[in-house]
């Protein structure tokens, strides 16, 4: 299922790729206008395993674009995306491009380097490159090589943010309006909750979801 997502996904990019100029309707007077494609806000809540091999080299043919919005999830990688990826895989083949934001997760990313990265290290990296943004990362409790990786655009301007954790710091979103919480290690507390109030104030919909009381449950089974 993942590999058919990932495959609907570069199929779709591939598409836009190739799209130079779009027809506009005149409306008023009848007539056609011929206008060059500026901007792409790609916004996708499914995991891929491809962005680096196959949706990256899609994003480097749009030239022309002078806005750029991704929200991805990056799965099952040795690497996770930091502002030094962003700027030499992405930003830096497109010479147009004035206005780049982003949300991003670097999912189940396999790193294994020590000491491991840190929050200011991945920050650093933003700074360096000229980017306003904030991160966190969740190490996997079980297996240390294994984290989440959660990169964003500060002022956050979308509707919608990847799903937060339990790790998640904290700021202020005004634009969001949808919101997931979900974790798989940690039940959430009451402060947690608080922090997600604060940082939200004008949500709309909020989905609150986690595995621990299921992975409990499978243990006191397994047990038995």
């Amino acid at each position: 299922m993942e590999n058919a997502m990932s495959q609907t996904y570069v199929a779709t990019f591939t598409w836009f790729s190739k799209l130079q100029y779009f027809t506009v309707d005149g409306m008023n007077d009848n007539r056609y206008s011929r206008r060059m494609l500026r901007g792409l806000s790609p916004s996708i809540s499914r995991p891929t395993v491809d962005f680096h091999e196959k949706v990256v080299p899609i994003l480097r043919r749009i030239k022309n674009i002078e806005e750029l919005k991704l929200c991805f999830r990056v799965r099952r990688q040795n690497s996770f995306i930091d502002g030094n990826y962003l700027s030499n895989e992405i930003v830096c083949h497109l010479p147009r491009l004035h206005e780049f934001t982003f949300d991003i997760i670097s999912d189940q990313a396999r790193i294994n380097v020590y000491p491991k990265p840190t929050s200011d290290d991945i920050r650093r990296t933003f700074v360096e490159n000229g980017y306003c943004a904030d991160c966190y990362i969740d190490h996997n409790d079980i297996d240390h090589t294994i984290g989440r990786y959660h990169i964003y655009s500060l002022p956050y301007m979308m509707k919608r943010i990847q799903y937060v954790t339990s790790g998640f710091p904290g700021d202020i979103f005004t634009n969001v309006r949808v919101l997931r919480i979900w974790d798989i290690d940690r039940s959430f507390e009451n402060s947690f909750f608080v922090k997600i109030s604060r940082s939200f104030p004008l949500l709309h919909q909020l989905s609150v979801s986690y595995m621990i009381e299921r992975i409990e449950k499978q243990r006191y089974i397994l047990g038995h």
